[in-house]
């Protein structure tokens, strides 16, 4: 009987809902504002897992109750969505989504999150082309194949075990057509695929002949067509909806637009659901349902209610596999019609609507009969609802109707044995309804002994004896109705602030108030106070006896009434909603039902199971109101709250036991997704992630989940537990993102599980297996070499205590050693000392008498006097920065502090190279204001400083560059800026600059002298005034170094100081001696002064001279000085500063020797002899390099680079002089028996068998060659069996001539014997040895014999003169 009854109220509230006559159907949103990337949606598809998944006109998205992850196309991403507008979405059999958009097809890897194309073989030509059509929809069948409709180009079959999809031709007629606009495919439940194709018709796939065969052509031109278990196909148009009957095989029905039918004929989606609706989404019209059994329409329509849809465009409609319905709108986003919602049905007040609830704070209900309900608001007044119509006649205070209910607050209502209204009200005391006026009477309650008059009335109850009970707050008492009298007189003094009144089956008044539960005596007043110390919100004694207290922060609490305690109390540790319960109502069923300020809790006290709702299950909002409930006659319960009330009857509310999946919404490995590389997939085919293989240094693991629950997910909890690292479940309540770091390497298993909506815990789990791979030092070969180490660990230390004291006494030998190297160290440090010292003594004993004599006038222009001098001086300054260093190394940090007038000693460190760079044209500056700038510090060391980097500046700057020495000051300090526009310092040198010993790499200034140890020096002394140096450089554009000196004393803290200002010098003299002599060697050097851009002497050269000529090649001026002074007498003289002038003024002047160093900026000695000796015209040239270095090695590689001599520095001017004529007289030797065997001299020229062979050779091979006038160097050089190149060097070498000369000087030898032993003339001889031209060869002969041919006949005069040119500088001067 009672299940009977039961399926008649569900079958009843199933017809009011349908019929749309009960109250706003519950509907959720999803829109742009819940993440979706756009509101228009295209389509919806749910996938195996469970996830929601939306095509909008931006980019598809996935939805999993929580959240929405959207793909979008990404520019230059060839691995993202490739077109934003999603016209449909499946899944194959390995899990894959397949999305169709407007420019083709694609699917997504689950695993990778990647998009990869989809293409298709030509059906005629069968080739292969991407799929690029406008897909309009994809279908897959229960085996996995996938059935894709596209706009115009055809219908394709990716099948389940192939990746590559197949065009399906269509059978119509005597036709096999292609290329067709598929909009539409459904698939039954036989699996029988069915298609529409505009303008052919409703088909259906044929499997076995693999093609569309036409069903029906009654219709030309669907938009979708849908098939339900029943046999029909439903076929949605732009002019209704038809129903196809597949075993009759025609259209059994046809719907369209009107009264009680479809709310609009252009139908754009359908949906048979599984409770015999179809839905029917209509462009303009939104979704109207057809209830296929009865054949009524009902509808879901545009508006800005609850209840409806904000935009009438549906573009799609979905049933998941809960049954809810997701209708897909354009412009308003997703709506969600949620039955599990529906349960609860929601009154609300409807703005503008004078017929609805008259406010949505409910604070009381009470039921006058059947048909009406009258419900109490907080601020709005009494509504009185017809349950018939579900509208509301509301009664509100208005000032100017005295009849008019006393207050808009209100508390309670309840009707009386008289079937009379009562309405309790704060600020308002109680009225009472006059059904016939309309009105209402008003009651106050006064206190007598306080004379207090009270309105604010809190509750209303009427006991079995009739007696009407006033709870009143604020200093309030309990009242009782007196009718006698037609006023409230207050009960007992005793009892304070009511906040419950009820009264149980033995007819004993109970009470509760802030604190306390009140057994009421009404006849002794002597009242029984139990203390609960929670305020008793709600008193109720169920069907079996049990009395229950809802307490306010308590709880639900068991009251045993015999001994007036609490036997038991239940929160929501045990299930409840909420710790405070407010109200509490029984259902038929034996049911406790309470309400809470976090939604509603079905109580089973038999079996203590509890079931909680809240707003996301379609409750007007998570809080509800005190007094605020109600069961009605029919069985109905009634709760108030903040947004409405909602009516349900408890028999309709089915328990549900869906168990939501739990699936990984990311993983990511050491902060990053986790791609094919580390992750294991399951076995089955499908891209399904079963586990991760990941590196032990990568064990940073983040996974995000989500219980795929759509209705509440709010109310899912989860925990999870690491097999192999934690010991027990962890409980993450809602948080859905767990993380662990530094795994150790292991197999381990993380176990996920969830609760459901109502809390009980899912016993299927979700897995994943993780591999921390160790690091290699870890692995098990890893474990199997320590092994081995450990044993050769042990025999080792055996073999160490065998030999322990050897061991002992090679370490006592060792130390000795290393105290011995020490001693030596130092030994050698004083060595180096004292000789350094030792040096100075003959040094100066060259320097001072020098002085004296360069003071002489007579001796001021001596240049060899000034060369000793200056380079003494220099020897000087080495050995004084050697000394320096040395102290530096041993005794650092020794600073002799005073007080230095800084800006003096700035102007004399500039003034000490003022000379030498307006000699070099540099442009030099020094700015520091007049200010005098005093400084403490070691004066020598500051001396060194400027020095270093100053003489660095110049050293380095090439003539006409710039050099700017600053000095300013600032907050604390002293800044020091020296600039200059020289070689510059490579970036990679860094801090290395500073080091000891550091040379540049820099090829230009690697070739300056130096021991590296200047800016050492400098680093070091800077560091000891607690300075800062540092220096900003650009190759090949200069430096600038940059120190900060601190002022005052304060950072010298400990050290003695010489307040004195110190004006003297220390080492600035001797450091700068080299400095004053080169100045004064720039001003007195008569040869540097008057050199010539040619290199040539031109004061002392005289108009004719021999044609000897010496190039001296060195960056030293110096040496080239001195060079000059030895041999201007015997040649003319060149000079060179680099290699690479060198070369040019060889090229040009072609000397008859080269002095060359090897050390040279640029191009080297080395570089310059052979590139010379490479070249055909200067080859002959004796070449001798001259360098410092002493080595054998050295001058192994100067004689195979082709130097004629090598000489060390210092060079023995004889022994240089006699070298230089041995090898010049050797070449004339050549020259002159080449000469005399031409010009028919007696040879008494002795030279080598070998060169005499060779230039006899030479003359017989021409001479047997004369008559051949073509015959030249190509013919001499095959004759003698020699490469061209090497018949010029050998006869530049031995005869100074080219080979074109040479044989010209053999012709003319010839005719010269023909004119002595002949009687030919000059024209006969000329023809004979060669020549044609007969003036050509009378200027010939003339110039080689001196005579004309006629003149030379006649006088048979020895032809040798010497030979004398003109000075080529005087040429240019003339």
């Amino acid at each position: 009987m009672y299940l009977k009854h039961r399926a008649v109220v569900i079958l009843l509230l199933t017809i009011c809902i349908q019929s749309g006559l009960m109250a706003q159907q519950q509907m959720s949103k999803l829109s742009i504002t819940d993440g979706l990337s756009n509101n228009s949606v295209r389509c919806i598809f749910q996938d195996k897992k469970g996830f929601m998944w939306f095509g909008t006109f931006d980019g598809l998205n996935r939805y999993d109750g929580y959240q929405v992850k959207v793909y979008r196309n990404k520019f230059r991403d060839t691995a993202s969505l490739q077109h934003n507008y999603i016209y449909a979405i499946s899944e194959d059999n390995k899990q894959q989504i397949w999305v169709g958009t407007g420019q083709g097809l694609m699917a997504l890897d689950p695993v990778t999150d990647d998009f990869h194309w989809a293409y298709y073989r030509d059906y005629h030509s069968g080739k292969l082309y991407k799929l690029t059509f406008n897909i309009d929809v994809i279908k897959a069948d229960s085996e996995g194949n996938l059935f894709i409709g596209t706009n115009s180009a055809g219908v394709f079959l990716k099948p389940h075990d192939s990746d590559i999809c197949i065009q399906l031709p269509v059978k119509y007629g005597m036709n096999t057509l292609m290329y067709v606009d598929c909009p539409t495919i459904d698939i039954d439940k036989h699996n029988k695929v069915w298609l529409f194709l505009t303008e052919i018709g409703l088909c259906y796939y044929d499997s076995s002949a693999k093609q569309i065969v036409l069903a029906s052509n009654n219709v030309k031109v669907a938009g979708r067509i849908k098939t339900d278990n029943e046999g029909t196909v439903w076929i949605g148009s732009n002019s209704g909806l038809f129903k196809y009957a597949v075993q009759q095989k025609k259209i059994v029905g046809v719907y369209r637009a009107g009264q009680g039918q479809l709310s609009g004929n252009n139908i754009s989606c359908l949906l048979p659901s599984r409770n015999h609706n179809l839905y029917i989404g209509i462009e303009g019209g939104g979704v109207s349902i057809l209830n296929r059994a009865s054949g009524k329409f009902s509808y879901i329509k545009q508006g800005q209610k609850t209840g409806l849809l904000q935009s009438n465009a549906v573009m799609d409609v979905y049933q998941d596999k809960e049954s809810r319905i997701w209708i897909a709108t354009v412009r308003a986003g997703v709506y969600i019609v949620d039955q599990q919602k529906n349960y609860f049905q929601t009154y609300r007040h409807e703005t503008g609507n004078d017929r609805s609830l008259v406010n949505d704070y409910v604070s009381s209900f009470c039921e006058y009969d059947k048909q009406r309900l009258w419900v109490g608001s907080e601020d709005g007044g009494v509504s009185v609802m017809d349950r018939a119509t579900g509208k509301f006649q509301n009664f509100v205070h208005s000032n100017h109707s005295p009849a008019s209910l006393s207050s808009n607050m209100v508390t309670y209502i309840v009707k009386d044995y008289l079937n009379k209204m009562w309405v309790a009200t704060f600020a308002g005391g109680v009225n009472r309804f006059n059904a016939q006026s309309g009105g209402f009477e008003h009651f106050e309650c006064e206190n007598p002994e306080t004379g207090e008059l009270s309105k604010n009335v809190w509750l209303l109850h009427e006991d079995s004896r009739k007696n009407l009970w006033a709870g009143t707050f604020s200093n309030g008492k309990l009242y009782r109705f007196n009718r006698k009298v037609n006023k409230f007189i207050v009960f007992d003094q005793q009892v304070n602030d009511p906040y419950s009144f009820m009264e149980d089956r033995a007819g004993q008044l109970w009470c509760g108030n802030a604190e306390y539960l009140i057994k009421l005596d009404t006849v002794t007043h002597h009242h029984v106070f139990y203390r609960i110390d929670k305020p008793v919100r709600a008193i109720y004694e169920d069907k079996s006896g049990n009395f229950w207290l809802g307490t306010e922060g308590g709880g639900l609490c068991l009251f045993n009434r015999a001994t007036g305690k609490i036997v038991s109390r239940y929160t929501d540790s045990e299930g409840l909603s909420g710790n405070s319960v407010l109200n509490i109502l029984e259902d038929n069923s034996g049911k406790l039902w309470l309400s809470t300020f976090t939604g509603i809790t079905s109580f089973g006290y038999q079996d203590f199971k509890t079931s909680s709702y809240f707003e996301s299950d379609g409750l007007q909002s998570n809080q509800f109101s005190a007094n605020a409930a109600l069961k009605l006659k029919s069985g109905e319960l009634a709760f108030g709250g903040i947004n409405g009330f909602n009516l349900f009857h408890p028999d309709s509310i089915t328990t549900r036991n869906y168990m939501p999946p739990v699936v990984f919404t990311n993983i990511s490995v050491n902060n990053k997704n986790i791609t094919n590389i580390n992750t294991i997939t399951s076995s089955n085919g499908t891209r399904e992630v079963q586990g991760l293989k990941v590196p032990y240094d990568e064990a940073i693991l983040s996974f995000a989940f989500a219980g795929l629950e759509y209705s509440s997910p709010e109310h899912i909890k989860y925990a999870y537990y690491l097999e192999g690292l934690d010991k027990d479940w962890i409980q993450a309540g809602n948080q859905r993102v767990i993380t662990y770091n530094n795994i150790r390497e292991g197999n381990y298993t993380l176990h996920i599980r969830s609760t459901n909506a109502l809390g009980k815990w899912n016993a299927q789990q979700t897995t994943l297996k993780l591999i921390i791979t160790p690091p290699w030092f870890r692995t098990w070969w890893a474990w199997l070499f320590y092994t081995g180490v450990l044993v050769s660990l042990i025999l080792a230390f055996i073999r160490y205590r065998t030999s322990k004291a050897r061991l002992q006494y090679q370490i006592k030998l060792e130390r000795m050693n290393s105290e011995k190297e020490a001693e030596l160290s130092l030994r050698k440090t004083s060595f180096f000392t004292q000789v350094s010292h030792e040096f100075r003594t003959p040094l100066m004993l060259i320097i001072n008498p020098l002085q004296e004599i360069l003071a002489r006038p007579a001796q001021q222009k001596d240049v060899e006097l000034g060369i000793i001098y200056r380079n003494a001086r220099r020897l000087v300054s080495l050995i004084d920065q050697l000394l320096l260093f040395n102290k530096t190394e041993h005794d650092g940090a020794d600073l002799q502090l005073s007080l230095i007038d800084f800006s003096a000693l700035c102007r004399l460190t500039y003034e000490s190279f003022a000379y030498q760079a307006r000699s070099k044209g540099i442009t030099y500056q020094i700015l520091m204001g007049d200010e005098p700038i005093s400084l403490y510090g070691d004066k020598a060391k500051i001396e060194v400083i400027l020095y270093n980097l100053l003489s660095n500046a110049l050293r380095y700057t090439d003539n006409g560059g710039h050099i700017v020495f600053k000095v300013s000051e600032s907050d604390g300090f002293i800044i020091v800026a020296i600039s200059d526009t020289g070689y510059g310092i490579s970036p990679e040198t860094g801090e290395h600059l500073f080091d000891k010993f550091y040379r540049s790499g820099n090829p230009r200034s690697s070739q300056k002298a130096g021991f590296g140890i200047g800016l050492y020096l400098v680093h070091q002394f800077v560091k000891l005034h607690k300075a800062d140096i540092s220096y900003e450089s650009e190759l090949g554009q200069g430096s600038t170094f940059f120190i900060n000196f601190k002022k005052g004393k304060a950072h010298f803290p400990g050290l003695q100081i010489n307040e004195d200002i110190d004006c003297g010098n220390v080492f600035l003299d001797e450091l700068s001696g080299e400095q004053e002599l080169t100045n004064h060697a720039l001003r007195a050097d008569p040869i540097t002064d008057t050199e010539s851009a040619s290199g040539l002497d031109q004061n002392t050269a005289p108009s004719v001279f021999s044609s000897r000529t010496m190039l001296v090649i060195d960056d030293h001026p110096d040496m080239r000085i001195y060079l000059k002074q030895i041999f201007k007498g015997q040649f003319s003289m060149l000079e060179a500063a680099d290699g690479f002038e060198g070369i040019l003024m060889a090229r040009e002047h072609v000397p008859d020797i080269i002095i060359s160093d090897i050390t040279m900026e640029g191009k080297s000695g080395l570089e310059l002899c052979e590139e010379i000796k490479a070249n055909p015209s200067l080859a002959h040239i004796p070449l001798i390099l001259i360098t410092a270095n002493s080595s054998q090695e050295i001058k192994l590689k100067g004689i195979k680079h082709g130097a004629d001599d090598y000489f060390s520095k210092p060079l023995d001017k004889e022994l240089l002089t006699a070298r230089i004529d041995a090898l010049l007289d050797s070449r004339n030797s050549l020259q002159n028996y080449f000469y005399r065997k031409v010009t028919l001299k007696e040879q008494s020229v002795k030279i080598s068998e070998e060169e005499k062979l060779f230039i006899d050779r030479c003359i017989l091979v021409i001479e047997n060659r004369l008559d051949d006038d073509d015959f030249g160097v190509d013919e001499l050089a095959a004759e003698i069996n020699m490469s061209r190149s090497s018949l010029f060097k050998k006869i530049k070498l031995v005869s100074n001539q080219t080979p074109n000369s040479f044989i010209r000087f053999v012709r003319l030898r010839r005719a010269a014997e023909l004119f002595i032993n002949t009687s030919l003339n000059v024209n006969e001889a000329s023809v004979i040895v060669g020549f044609k031209d007969i003036k050509y060869f009378r200027e010939q002969f003339a110039q080689l014999f001196g005579l004309n041919p006629s003149e030379y006949i006649k006088k048979y005069r020895d032809p040798f003169s010497k030979k004398f040119s003109l000075n080529p500088a005087i040429k240019k001067n003339n």
